[in-house]
């Protein structure tokens, strides 16, 4: 399977190679395989206490926003204080993207 192979393949790399429509790509995907995408960002270890206190403030906004119910994805929001390690140098946020199954481990996914 192309995901398993490469947990960072785009839709469109999958769309390339197998000849069917992005939606046909999400719903088997997403409803018959049961992945979904991750995106693991880097936060640099050593922050001035206001750039701390703003990531404090801005999960506390969140959680508010979210707190009666008005979204679920709000528990996909996974946060950590160790050091992750790229393979590679991400350019962005998106090409850090891993597609997770439901029975992976978060983080030793993001690191394959």
């Amino acid at each position: 399977m192309l995901v398993r192979e490469d947990p960072r393949i785009t839709y469109m790399d999958i769309e390339k190679i197998v000849g069917i429509s992005s939606g046909s790509i999400h719903t088997i995907l997403h409803q018959h395989l049961g992945v979904r995408k991750l995106c693991c960002r880097w936060i640099p270890r050593l922050l001035f206490e206001s750039e701390k206190q703003a990531r404090v403030d801005w999960w506390h906004e969140i959680r508010l926003r979210f707190r009666n119910g008005a979204s679920r994805r709000v528990s996909e929001i996974v946060t950590g204080d160790e050091t992750w390690i790229y393979q590679y140098d991400p350019e962005n946020k998106r090409q850090s993207s891993v597609w997770l199954y439901h029975e992976a481990n978060i983080n030793r996914r993001c690191f394959n």
